[in-house]
């Protein structure tokens, strides 16, 4: 099979000496380490809206190198950075930090860097307000990458062992995150230190940080597959509507189960946080956003924590892998609550968010495979090939070609390579009592090859187009008589003239 890599070549393009972490390719200023461990601390002034902190990075030294790239914000001003205690000369490039060592690292070390910083963030979001106008700061949100309130290689590539995170803030609000809590502890000045661990293999952006008034409400989950402790943390005035918007989390996580496999936490906790747009409200979500009793954002929710210990992005740009599997979890529990997956696809196709891309790419391999079976295995076989590790659009392409051949890793290649859908052209010619339908499919992939149904006289009949013109000839049928089944959003319709 001939996999297209001209994305890839694309970025080979970008200049390579200071291309960011979060970008997609990495640079040999990058590569040249690999990260062993996070150790952070900050504190944190909603009042004006600053971050001050030290993060230390430990790190095997890949090859000998004298520069090396780290990531953080150009909004923030670093102090000072020291190599295991002793001064470093550092530069910056926009979102690079740049540190130039007198000699080479050798090859195999292992070294500390400890960089001071601060400054004020310059992103929307992260300082606000709950609707008692209490603090309520988010660091963790769309669109707010870890570079930008903390130094970090910023890259799904490179997973540390662990991260240490320590946060200061006044005592009458919690820290909480989705780590390990290790340590609370009363400071000078009314403050508290909130420490959290969270164990690898961890990338920068997985972490989630809120401050605010919250509690701890839990329970847990046991079925034949996992046993977890479930965490919510709920800001207080919304803990009696949270009870409520909380009672979907085990039946997501049972269809997750049913159609995934075991959850890949590793016997973690499982923990949600309410974040900064369901603080703003003062109940829960209106029924009109819910889909068969659960709303779809929690569904995704759930479905990216449950997610996050497999599946992981290997680059920026493979991010639509997971949001892909996000999106079609979200089918897959309509589908468990109302036992018909044409309803799943009837939804699919009302949805206008280039969001459902993945999940009609998904949806779609699975009716052209029609063996649920050998689906389900392929999907739970997924998730415990990649746990605790990170899959690229080649691994998934690869993956499927492996598990259920050539052809239908070609859809997912179109799919996942190419902006348009596939298109089933044909043309249909009546000659007296005799009618010939010929097809074919026009897609950017060489030999591409998938079923698609047809309904005769009311009853569905399954065709295999190709890249090359078919025909098939019968008597006694009018253009009437055959009909084309319409799917929007997985593939479109072209009827051509001769």
């Amino acid at each position: 099979m001939r996999i297209l890599f001209c994305l890839t070549l694309l970025h080979l393009l970008l200049s390579a000496s200071l291309l960011h972490a979060q970008e997609g390719l990495l640079s040999t200023h990058y590569t040249c380490y690999d990260v062993l461990s996070y150790d952070l601390e900050i504190q944190l002034n909603a009042e004006t809206e600053r971050i001050a902190g030290t993060s230390r990075i430990d790190f095997r030294v890949v090859r000998p190198f004298s520069q090396m790239n780290i990531d953080l914000s150009s909004s923030l001003q670093v102090v000072r950075v020291q190599l295991n205690g002793r001064a470093v000369a550092f530069s910056r490039s926009q979102d690079t930090l740049v540190l130039t060592f007198p000699a080479r690292l050798p090859k195999g070390e292992r070294f500390r860097i400890d960089i001071n910083y601060g400054g004020k963030p310059g992103r929307d979001y992260i300082f606000g307000t709950d609707l008692f106008n209490k603090p309520l700061i988010s660091l963790y949100h769309t669109g707010l990458r870890p570079s930008h309130w903390w130094p970090s290689k910023d890259h799904p590539s490179d997973a540390a062992d662990s991260i240490r995170m320590s946060v200061i803030y006044p005592q009458e609000l919690r820290v909480v995150t989705n780590g390990v809590l290790r340590a609370s502890e009363d400071m000078p000045g009314g403050f508290r230190r909130w420490t959290y661990a969270f164990q690898g293999p961890v990338i920068p952006s997985q972490p989630i940080v809120q401050i605010g008034d919250y509690i701890r409400l839990g329970e847990k989950y046991r079925s034949s597959e996992s046993q977890m402790d479930l965490q919510y943390y709920v800001l207080t005035y919304r803990e009696q509507s949270a009870r409520e918007y909380l009672r979907q989390v085990k039946p997501i996580l049972s269809s997750l189960e049913k159609s995934f496999g075991s959850c890949p936490s590793g016997g973690r906790p499982f923990v949600w946080i309410e974040g900064i747009d369901q603080a703003r409200q003062t109940g829960t979500p209106s029924t009109a956003s819910f889909i068969a009793g659960a709303d779809p954002r929690m569904v995704r929710e759930i479905a990216a924590i449950w997610f996050g210990r497999s599946i992981r992005p290997a680059e920026a740009r493979d991010q639509e892998i997971l949001d892909a599997f996000c999106a079609y979890a979200e089918l897959l529990f309509l589908e468990s609550l109302q036992g018909d997956k044409q309803q799943a696809t009837r939804y699919l196709q009302q949805q206008t968010s280039p969001f459902y891309r993945g999940a009609g790419m998904l949806h779609s391999l699975r009716f052209a495979l029609n063996n649920d079976i050998r689906w389900f295995e392929t999907l739970a076989a997924l998730t415990r090939e990649y746990k605790n590790t990170t899959i690229s659009r080649v691994d998934l392409v690869t993956f499927i070609t492996l598990r259920l051949g050539e052809d239908y890793g070609r859809w997912v290649e179109q799919f996942l390579y190419h902006n348009r859908l596939p298109v089933l052209e044909y043309r249909i010619a009546q000659k007296g009592r005799k009618l010939t339908f010929s097809y074919r499919w026009d897609t950017d992939v060489e030999s591409f090859q998938m079923p698609f149904d047809i309904v005769v006289h009311g009853v569905s009949e399954r065709i295999l187009p190709t890249s090359e013109w078919q025909s098939t000839t019968r008597k006694g049928l009018q253009e009437a008589d055959i009909q084309m089944t319409t799917a929007p959003g997985l593939y479109e319709l072209r009827r051509v003239e001769k």
